[in-house]
């Protein structure tokens, strides 16, 4: 029953005006009609579902809010990730750098919310939701295009999923627990390194966290509207990362284990709007999908563990990997951790094994939650195969909101044990140990150099730095120093240079100069972007450009140095991490 204005016998009407609008939908995806009927259908439901007086409520009873948590944790959140961000991580991953560029290419295009675009290369796959490209525009069109506001776009995304996680763990713990659990999280060393490159793994927690709050709400009040709007959130982080479906399934999974348990009509239909909020919000999603099968499953098949030889063994060795991935050896990836450090710091670590023990020994509804998404997180480590090996921690990001939520746990029996007043005690060494493990061994992730598009970023944020006529020599400017690995590097095969194509190195450095003109077109400013001027060694040895300017090459080009040096340029070296040089820049004033 969905209230007085929306009976139970206007049900058939419901279902045969949604059947309309998706006949509709699926005849006119790519289109802005699409979108307007698809959120007439969001809002159609929502209109059912909005009861008048809650349903009777479960027998967890909701906690106060608290405004001041919840501002702290917004502090910490917003702090961690916003210190030195143009400085760290090194540089953006290449699929950032496709993230933005596809972003920016929607501003040239017809509105298409429901189809996917990819600039450049088809071959690094088409797995960019235009829904998802969308949501970053807003930053870019009020921050301009640069280096700062495209590591930004996931950063936002980082603080609103601190604040949910918050808002969730207030509804399980008491207050002092609920504001030590969401500071640890916003402080934590993995979370910190999601926000800051996680291009659409940010977006996917920002919403499974989101999904996760609604339903509790939902399921503490008895209104089935918020299990409804739960279902919506849940759907609509499937338009940005993979790793969206497997925690979709862990949620949905949780819902029929919590219908089994209890055998409850309530819980039925808090199911059930569940699942119309997730259809509704999903159904272009498949639409595109089924108009080009092969792409739903391209990446997945590519990275699949029965691709290996020995899938049984690798699946097992994968199980291991990531269940000693709190504790043991986190990712090696560069990108994603640095190299073998583990996901968790040892007093974290030790809250979290604690609170499984206690979440193993009850038979509740939070237990039954967290064997769910906790484990089947896993599932996209556990079944994948690349290069770097387990632990995959991009792949298996969801996993930190039901880690956390066990830690929480973990903080409440030492909080019944100690004291509340003594979490301080335990949490401020926790965020000092985490503070570390990001911004100080984060400046020594050496491998990071070759893994990231570090010297793309090094150079346009030089470019940035004034508003000089510059000239880049090619190739010094668009080929990667850093190939191999240094001698002392640990997971060095974990690590092999990732090397951007041409085109998209050059686009990279023009997006974080800070001199891309969003009023002409993605080709137009890769063609002629405004004052840099890429140009061969021959062009500037035969003569240097007139009025101030400034050149940028590699510091191995001696001939330039020299030229440079007679014509009486002001020179700087711009080193890399390690102090060796990598970069010259020479003004002329």
């Amino acid at each position: 029953m969905a209230g007085k204005v929306a009976s139970k016998h206007s049900l058939p009407v419901w279902i045969a005006a949604s059947a309309t609008i998706a006949i509709a939908i699926a005849g006119d995806l790519h289109s802005a009609r699409a979108a307007i009927l698809w959120c007439m259908a969001i809002g159609l439901w929502a209109f059912y579902f909005w009861p008048d007086v809650a349903q009777k409520p479960s027998r967890s009873n909701p906690r106060p809010f608290s405004l001041a948590g919840l501002v702290i944790v917004l502090i910490a959140a917003a702090g961690t990730r916003l210190y030195r961000l143009v400085d760290l991580p090194l540089g953006p991953f290449v699929d950032e750098i496709f993230t933005l560029n596809s972003t920016l290419v929607q501003l040239e295009q017809p509105f298409d919310p429901f189809g996917h675009t990819l600039v450049l290369s088809q071959a690094w796959g088409k797995d960019h939701a235009n829904l998802f490209l969308y949501l970053n525009l807003p930053v870019l069109k009020f921050f301009g295009v640069t280096y700062w506001s495209a590591k930004l776009l996931p950063v936002v995304r980082g603080v609103i999923a601190c604040a949910i996680v918050f808002l969730i763990a207030g509804r399980v713990f008491n207050k002092p627990v609920a504001i030590a659990t969401a500071v640890l999280f916003a402080t934590a060393h993995w979370s910190i390194r999601l926000n800051r490159y996680g291009w659409d793994v940010s977006l996917m927690l920002m919403m499974f966290a989101l999904a996760i709050w609604l339903l509790l709400v939902g399921m503490q009040s008895g209104r089935i509207f918020y299990s409804y709007c739960s279902g919506i959130a849940a759907g609509v982080s499937l338009y940005s990362y993979l790793g969206a479906r497997i925690a979709v399934i862990s949620l949905a999974s949780f819902i029929a284990l919590e219908c089994a348990a209890r055998r409850e009509r309530a819980m039925y239909r808090q199911a059930a709007a569940f699942l119309v909020g997730l259809l509704i919000a999903a159904y272009p999603f498949f639409c595109y999908y089924l108009s080009a099968p092969a792409e739903f499953w391209a990446r997945t098949s590519e990275v699949s563990v029965f691709n290996h030889e020995h899938p049984i063994r690798m699946v097992l060795n994968n199980i291991a990997s990531h269940a000693l991935m709190f504790h043991w050896r986190g990712g090696t990836f560069a990108r994603d951790n640095y190299p073998g450090l583990p996901m968790m710091d040892p007093l974290s670590g030790l809250l979290l094994v604690s609170g499984l023990v206690i979440l193993v020994r009850k038979a509740d509804t939070f237990r039954r939650f967290m064997a769910c998404t906790f484990v089947l997180n896993f599932l996209s480590g556990i079944f994948s195969a690349s290069q770097e090996g387990a632990p995959y921690i991009y792949r298996t990001a969801a996993v930190i909101v039901p880690a956390f939520l066990a830690t929480g746990a973990g903080l409440e029996w030492f909080a019944e044990k100690a004291g509340p007043r003594k979490l301080l005690i335990l949490a401020a060494p926790i965020v000092v140990l985490n503070l570390y493990f990001y911004f100080s061994l984060e400046r020594k992730n050496i491998a990071a150099m070759r893994v990231m598009a570090y010297e793309s970023r090094l150079i346009g944020v030089d470019v940035a730095r004034d508003n000089l006529p510059v000239w880049l020599v090619i190739p010094d400017v668009l080929t990667q120093t850093e190939l191999h690995s240094k001698p002392a590097e640990e997971y060095a095969n974990a690590n092999p240079a990732v090397l951007l194509p041409a085109a998209l190195w050059k686009l990279a450095i023009i997006n974080f100069s800070g001199r891309y003109d969003i009023h002409q077109t993605l080709s137009e400013n890769l063609a002629h972007p405004k004052d840099m001027y890429f140009v061969e060694p021959s062009v500037l040895t035969a003569g240097l450009p007139q009025g101030p300017a400034k050149i940028i090459f590699k510091s191995g080009n001696p001939e330039l140095t020299r030229t440079a040096d007679r014509l009486a340029g002001s020179v700087r070296p711009v080193p890399d991490i390690l102090g060796e040089p990598l970069l010259t820049v020479a003004e002329f004033r």
